[in-house]
Formats: C-alpha cells, structure tokens, sequence
C-alpha cells in the first residue's frame, strides 16, 4: 500500500476515535496527534495490562509511529522521547 495512503487511513481511524484528534504536520513523515481527552496513559505493550510509560494530559502533541492490527491501539513518541502505545 503506497505510504501516503496508509498514513492518511490512519489518521482518518485517529479522527474516528473519541480520545484523540490528528492532523498531518507539514515537512515531517509522520503524523502528529493531539491528546483530547483529560489523561491519556500510555502503555509498554496494546493492552491495559500493559506496564505504565507515561500520562498525558490534555492537549499534549505526539507523534504517531504505528498501529496494531487490531487498529485499537496507536505507538506514540513523546517530545521528551517517551515511546508507548495508547487506545
């Protein structure tokens, strides 16, 4: 699947959810996110056993890198550099 495309569907699948909202950054290959809800936690594996990485309060940016094949659960880079996945 061309890059761009994919890319585009996951930012729509973003959109779709209720706890986040993305828009495409300019100049930059990944897409960036925005935490919408009050607290966002991310986790070390796609599941809310996962061990804890870090929270997220509102309106924080990341970055997205992936996206389980569930499409349930989004890899994000912090801008300290924190990696973790989130619903």
């Amino acid at each position: 699947m061309n890059r761009r495309v994919a890319y585009l569907l996951i930012v729509l699948a973003l959109v779709a959810l209720p706890g986040v909202q993305a828009a495409l950054a300019q100049n930059n290959a990944n897409p960036q996110a925005v935490v919408s809800v009050e607290l966002a936690v991310l986790r070390d594996a796609p599941s809310n056993a996962g061990n804890f990485v870090a929270s997220l309060p509102q309106s924080t940016q990341v970055t997205l890198l992936d996206v389980d094949n569930s499409g349930r659960w989004f890899q994000v880079e912090t801008a300290d550099g924190k990696l973790g996945l989130g619903p």
